[in-house]
């Protein structure tokens, strides 16, 4: 049975999770946000969630928090979400990006990634013989320079018949 580990949404705190995105310390700050959202929304159902978390007095986290747990459905979403980099309209509330700048993104995030383990490799001097070999091919020799060697070939020594020898 494996034991289900999680950081807590409110506090950051490793706990055992058992049903909530939040540990036991911070349930009961979590059950009050809850009760003072559903009174908001009893009286104005209508509003969006950045109205609710103004108007409850909590963070927008708590509201998208109870929104994706599925503790609060009647939020109106006549706003739309919108792309927090370009302003189109969203994959999700919870996403709050549209889908060509999250392909964007994920290049990105490939492309530093990439760059950093190509420094890490630098750093460790993996890389350094390899160019060295590549620099030294593609430069032409200098006057009076050294020659670099040349391969020879070796003479073989004659093969042995099963007729001869020993």
């Amino acid at each position: 049975m494996a034991i289900s580990m999680d950081k807590c949404a409110r506090c950051g705190k490793i706990y055992h999770k058992i049903r909530s995105t939040v540990c036991a310390q911070c349930q009961d700050a979590e059950d009050a946000d809850y009760e003072k959202i559903r009174d908001v929304l009893c009286y104005e159902p209508t509003l969006t969630p950045d109205q609710v978390a103004e108007a409850a007095e909590v963070e927008l986290a708590c509201v998208m928090r109870m929104i994706n747990e599925g503790l609060i459905t009647s939020v109106s979403l006549s706003e739309p979400a919108v792309c927090g980099r370009c302003g189109a309209p969203a994959i999700s509330l919870s996403k709050r990006l549209c889908q060509s700048c999250l392909e964007k993104l994920s290049i990105e995030c490939a492309e530093a990634l990439r760059a950093m383990r190509e420094a890490q490799m630098e750093r460790e001097g993996y890389y350094g013989v390899h160019r060295t070999v590549e620099r030294k091919r593609r430069t032409p020799p200098t006057p009076g320079s050294p020659k670099p060697p040349t391969r020879t070939t070796r003479s073989r020594a004659p093969k042995r018949t099963a007729g001869s020898g020993r």
